[in-house]
């Protein structure tokens, strides 16, 4: 949340819409599931490319590109691994990394440097111009899917069952539980 308050409460100069932190990044998209969304379930089976990504927003002058069912699955991944990472990278991310939603707003910040940039809509159509800022994600859907980069596989029945309990909801006479001697 820090990069994109400071940008706009203390620089002034920065876009007011259009660039978003993490953390209301992640308030709007999690805030979409009844129970909440947690960071477990976007992590769930993809832990390797999640270290993976947190490395490479961490080189700056990088342009990653990650595919998943749906763009917006790629930045809450993206923003799940950086929540989950140890607590001194996650701080160094979250105060440096802004959610783009539009060409525009994320224009506004080409006389920055050092940060990481989330790439949405048209944002997202090119990346390049983005790159003197910092790091770079460009999130694809499974449709739009460009050669060479890494899909996010989708995790199991039984580890995303797993994975959901940590939103709070209760395990019922499932796989998991018989899993686990309980039936």
């Amino acid at each position: 949340m820090t990069a994109a308050w400071h940008a706009r409460r203390t620089l002034g100069v920065k876009p007011q819409e259009g660039v978003r932190s993490t953390d209301e990044y992640w308030q709007d998209f999690a805030g979409q599931f009844n129970p909440m969304l947690t960071e477990e379930v976007l992590l769930c089976e993809r832990d390797d490319v999640a270290q993976q990504l947190i490395q490479d927003l961490l080189q700056p002058s990088n342009i990653v590109s990650l595919v998943a069912d749906s763009p917006d699955e790629v930045v809450a991944f993206a923003i799940a691994a950086i929540r989950k990472a140890a607590e001194g990278v996650r701080r160094f991310l979250e105060a440096r990394t802004l959610v783009v939603d539009n060409a525009t707003a994320g224009r506004q910040l080409l006389a920055n440097d050092n940060l990481v940039l989330l790439l949405r809509d048209d944002a997202a159509r090119s990346p390049a111009q983005f790159s003197a800022v910092g790091a770079i994600l460009v999130p694809h859907g499974r449709p739009q899917k460009p050669d060479r980069a890494p899909i996010l596989a989708r995790p199991s029945g039984f580890s995303l069952g797993r994975a959901m309990i940590s939103m709070g909801l209760e395990p019922e006479r499932s796989t998991w539980r018989e899993a686990q001697g309980e039936a």
